[in-house]
């Protein structure tokens, strides 16, 4: 919502309180987008050697749920969490556990160096489970 925010600042507004039938149909060229981020996040996480909770495959309520769950029981990193805290919702790639709690990460594509700087930094700061 901050992209979306920093982008324009009606954004947010109209998503939360705008007719949806007012907005545009989403092109076949962002749903590649979509496509394409889908795959490159779950190679990332497949490249990972650390043990992850992987909640991809839930949806809505149930994703939500899971994700609350881990997170009570401490999960070090969780893999497509759905969180809701004061009537805002997020699907962050990431959650990982912190001393203070969880910090939210997204997974971006981009140039080799920077994906790989990436998963460097995702091995480097996250803990192993035995």
């Amino acid at each position: 919502m901050l992209y979306d925010l920093i982008q324009c600042p009606h954004r947010p507004a109209m998503d939360l309180f705008g007719n949806p039938a007012k907005r545009d149909e989403i092109s076949p060229f962002v749903r590649l987008l979509w496509k394409k981020c889908t795959a490159y996040e779950h190679d990332v996480m497949g490249d990972l050697r650390l043990l992850f909770l992987d909640l991809s495959r839930y949806a809505g309520d149930e994703k939500e749920r899971m994700t609350l769950e881990a997170m009570q029981r401490g999960q070090p990193l969780i893999y497509s969490a759905r969180i809701n805290a004061n009537d805002l919702l997020g699907d962050p790639d990431l959650l990982r556990r912190e001393a203070h709690g969880y910090v939210g990460g997204d997974i971006k594509s981009g140039s080799r160096c920077v994906s790989q700087a990436y998963r460097l930094e995702l091995r480097a700061a996250m803990p192993r489970r035995r």
